[in-house]
């Protein structure tokens, strides 16, 4: 499995050099979803990132139509071979320390696509 977009046309940076996505396989992710909306269900997210050096990593938010609107990340989105988990921020309402330490860690590569 990879972590490759099913996006047509739009250019990925893989090690400094662009790829056209169409170049790329395209697969569907059979692992398991993780919807976490509350503190109870960090843990099941930990276990899932245990022991991961590389995520993919995805992040939304509300758009923003007039100039000098600014919206909070309303989910993101973490990804490994195996599971995917969604952080639901807004209902969350905080940044858990799990996320934090993963998204900071130096240990752990993000891979993401901008687009």
């Amino acid at each position: 499995m990879s972590f490759s977009p099913i996006l047509s046309g739009s250019p990925v940076m893989i090690e400094g050099c662009y790829f056209p996505v169409e170049s790329l396989p395209q697969t569907i992710f059979q692992g398991e979803i993780i919807v976490v909306e509350n503190p109870h269900q960090i843990a099941r997210a930990e276990n899932c990132l245990r022991g991961e050096k590389l995520l993919g990593l995805d992040m939304e938010w509300k758009p923003e139509f007039k100039q000098g609107q600014q919206h909070p990340i309303a989910l993101i989105q973490l990804s490994t071979r195996n599971c995917c988990i969604i952080f639901r921020m807004l209902k969350l309402g905080f940044m858990p320390k799990l996320l934090r330490r993963v998204l900071t860690s130096l240990a752990i590569c993000k891979v993401s696509f901008f687009g």
